[in-house]
């Protein structure tokens, strides 16, 4: 299919001659904000990423430190919340101890303190203080990849660490819904960006203030796999990508590439009809040549628009036309 557009003023198009977009580069010292807007499937798994602590920058800027131990911060939750908000961090502190380390036990009470003071009404409508506490785990442990079907990281002693074993630490049933609840009550910063369709996890924690060091570590291994698998990705799709659009203005945006003519012969095909052989090298160079088959025809339609280019002028109004055409 070759499309094709109108060359007159019309409402629906105006053509920008000379109007040259360049594309933009995807290589390995490129910054991550731009590979992250690469289409293909690595370009998504970068996004994801990024979205997951927060920013382009702030996954440029990531390290695997420990959090360290500090206290439950109480600054800003009501007063009358505050004895039930005591026997829940109690109960936090006192399964960390026993099953995780101090770095979850310092992430769970960020999560908590942060939910308490954006809406403290999911623990009004919990009547639990084992539940709620089960929930805040499990949501810590879940947004870090710690457990379940796709754990990728081992925080607990346990190699493979189920839902039902977080719930039992409490002596609770299920409570992926409120542990949901409560990740969104903690108000994470999200991005719009387009992972959420086709990612597997329900929900994350999207900051780096709430992902434990190993879980960090793991995506600092992954974005060192992603930033080449990027540059390779865009490289294999380069060929197949559309490489001119309307823009918001009607106007045309094309991508080019840089190119030298090397020669133009006639030849004949498999089938015996004739052809003109055309030959383009990129940027001059004799090892990245791209040979292109045309009708006489379209030799001589090629001819004559080249020359009409050369003086300036503008091509026939049948040559472009808004809707595409098939050959």
């Amino acid at each position: 299919m070759v499309p094709t557009m109108s060359a007159t003023s019309t409402p629906r198009l105006q053509i920008v001659r000379q109007h040259l977009v360049p594309s933009l580069r995807f290589d390995i010292a490129a910054p991550l904000d731009v590979l992250a807007t690469s289409d293909t499937w690595a370009g998504q798994s970068l996004r994801s990423l990024t979205q997951r602590v927060g920013g382009a920058e702030q996954l440029a800027a990531l390290d695997a430190h420990p959090h360290a131990d500090e206290p439950f911060d109480r600054l800003g939750i009501d007063a009358d919340d505050q004895d039930r908000v005591a026997r829940i961090v109690e109960l936090i502190d006192s399964v960390c101890d026993a099953h995780l380390d101090i770095e979850s036990r310092t992430i769970a009470r960020r999560l908590l303190s942060k939910a308490m003071r954006n809406d403290p009404s999911r623990l009004h409508r919990c009547a639990s203080d084992d539940r709620f506490a089960a929930a805040v785990v499990f949501a810590v442990l879940e947004g870090n990849d710690a457990v379940g079907t796709r754990q990728i990281v081992q925080i607990a002693p346990r190699r493979r660490l189920r839902s039902v074993d977080v719930f039992a630490w409490f002596g609770v049933t299920a409570v992926n819904d409120l542990a949901f609840s409560i990740s969104r009550a903690a108000r994470v910063p999200r991005l719009a960006l387009d992972c959420s369709a086709w990612s597997p996890r329900r929900f994350g924690l999207d900051d780096v203030a709430l992902l434990h060091s190993k879980c960090r570590a793991a995506m600092l291994v992954a974005r060192d796999h992603l930033v080449p698998a990027v540059v390779e990705a865009e490289r294999l799709a380069g060929r197949h990508r559309p490489r001119w659009r309307f823009d918001s203005a009607g106007e045309v945006e094309v991508h080019s590439t840089p190119s030298e003519f090397v020669f133009a012969k006639e030849g004949v095909d498999a089938n015996g009809r004739r052809q003109v052989v055309l030959m383009l090298s990129v940027a001059g160079s004799y090892f990245h040549t791209d040979f292109f088959a045309l009708s006489r025809t379209d030799a001589g339609l090629l001819h004559d628009y080249l020359g009409a280019a050369l003086d300036g002028q503008a091509p026939p109004d049948d040559a472009w036309e808004p809707t595409p055409r098939y050959r």
